[in-house]
């Protein structure tokens, strides 16, 4: 994830507006619509500062005419437990311009690529190449960019490691080879170039891309998250259905954000994904302490196959103004595909009194592969008889074939009634079949 190619900082009247683009993954899709962004961007000319928030258009006032010296920053930080790479992207471009041009800033934009990355963003421990291709807003009328360095950090930038760069073929192009050791569980990146006019860019992307190792959870201030309640696990999935997940937010500034996901498998390759499409409902319970109900979002069988029946875990990232939170197991929930039981067939009819009588029956679950319901096989299922209105009685059991098919023989009863099949090996109640009456001569 990081900024594309853009135009949308200019001068106009002698005023400079700026409105620079939100990350983006490599086929256009914008880090907005899976994790919360903010941005800021902030401009000086060495005598005056303008500040824009998140999603607030930068405009100064009218400047003086001459060339003159800036420097523009902006910065976006993500916070996802569904996405967790690119957590923080910054370009900071230096330029010289003269406001009133009423033309584009002479900014640089330098695209990062690295090879060998794995369907989650993760690379092992063999060589990765960095790949840089940077070219200026203003084309031919800028000059020639160069890539002048490529630096990584395996602690978020605290700590940068300078890499031997190789330029490319083509003007703007160039290369670098990184090996990342194998206790290394997120590698950032940083590239500068610069044109002959002078200008420069900065583009830092904290956590690029995934390392060789596990993501540590993280913890720091005072922020913590504690008493998470997860509605009815575990949860048999029937269709389109919401899981909300309750949970307490303490921070002693009062307020923090957080996002949740739920996930199957491991934090970093996770086998599925299920995400919360809006920011959970608070309410305050302190000063410092909020109760929080996330609902994560509707999901469909569809979506999931036979394989992502099982256990699924809950993450959250959560930020505030004095702490930060990465907890990857914090709940778990059970997930099963609906049992459905067909009426059961009691043969024969009528049965003679001191025989014997075979039910038959199917117990299938729902097929998150495909359309129809599959056999249930393995399972046990019980054939309870009921005499008038009394109370169903257990008097017999059957384990099902490959295809979910149970065949369970008993003792005729002694008196007309009825039968009907009984599975309780899931969550969520029994499934019952319908009955079948039984005359005894």
């Amino acid at each position: 994830m990081q900024p594309g190619l853009g135009n949308t900082t200019a001068f106009s009247d002698g005023a400079l507006t700026s409105n620079e683009d939100f990350p983006r993954d490599q086929s256009g899709v914008f880090q907005t619509n899976f994790a919360h962004v903010s941005e800021t961007t902030v401009l000086t000319d060495g005598e005056s500062t303008w500040t824009a928030g998140d999603r607030k258009l930068l405009i100064t006032e009218k400047l003086p005419a001459g060339p003159r010296k800036f420097t523009l920053s902006h910065t976006t930080v993500a916070n996802s437990a569904s996405y967790r790479l690119s957590t923080r992207a910054q370009d900071v471009w230096t330029f010289r311009s003269d406001p009133s041009s009423n033309s584009g800033a002479p900014l640089i934009d330098p695209l990062l690529t690295a090879s060998g990355l794995d369907a989650f963003g993760h690379v092992g421990t063999a060589p990765v190449t960095v790949s840089v291709s940077a070219r200026s807003r203003l084309s031919s009328r800028a000059g020639a960019v160069t890539v002048t360095g490529i630096a990584w950090s395996a602690d978020d930038g605290a700590h940068w490691t300078d890499l031997p760069v190789t330029a490319g073929t083509k003007a703007g192009t160039a290369t670098a080879r990184l090996t990342a050791p194998a206790t290394t569980p997120w590698v950032s990146l940083r590239v500068t170039a610069a044109d002959t006019l002078g200008n420069t860019v900065t583009r830092t992307l904290t956590r690029a891309f995934g390392g060789p190792a596990a993501a540590p959870e993280g913890h720091t201030g005072a922020l913590a998250i504690s008493d998470v309640d997860i509605t009815d696990p575990p949860l048999v999935v029937t269709g389109n259905q919401e899981l909300t997940a309750d949970y307490t937010v303490t921070d002693p500034s009062g307020t923090a954000a957080a996002d949740l996901v739920l996930y199957q498998g491991s934090y970093d390759r996770p086998t599925g994904m299920l995400t919360e499409p809006s920011r959970p409902v608070c309410t305050p319970l302190s000063a410092t302490a909020q109760r929080c109900t996330a609902t994560l979002s509707k999901y469909d069988p569809l979506r999931l196959g036979a394989a992502n029946a099982g256990t699924w875990h809950l993450a959250v990232v959560a930020d505030s103004a004095t702490g930060h939170v990465e907890d990857h197991d914090i709940a778990t929930v059970t997930m099963v595909r609906k049992a459905h039981l067909n009426t059961v067939d009691v043969t024969p009819e009528p049965v003679t009194k001191g025989g014997r009588i075979t039910a038959t029956g199917t117990l299938t679950h729902d097929d998150w592969d495909g359309t129809a319901p599959s056999g249930y096989a393995g399972r046990t299922v019980k054939l309870q008889f009921c005499k008038g209105t009394s109370s169903w009685t257990t008097v017999a059991t059957g384990t099902t074939d490959t295809g979910g098919r149970v065949r369970i023989g008993a003792p005729a009863p002694s008196g007309n009634g009825r039968y009907r099949l009984a599975y309780t090996g899931d969550p969520g109640g029994p499934i019952l079949s319908g009955t079948d009456g039984v005359t005894v001569r």
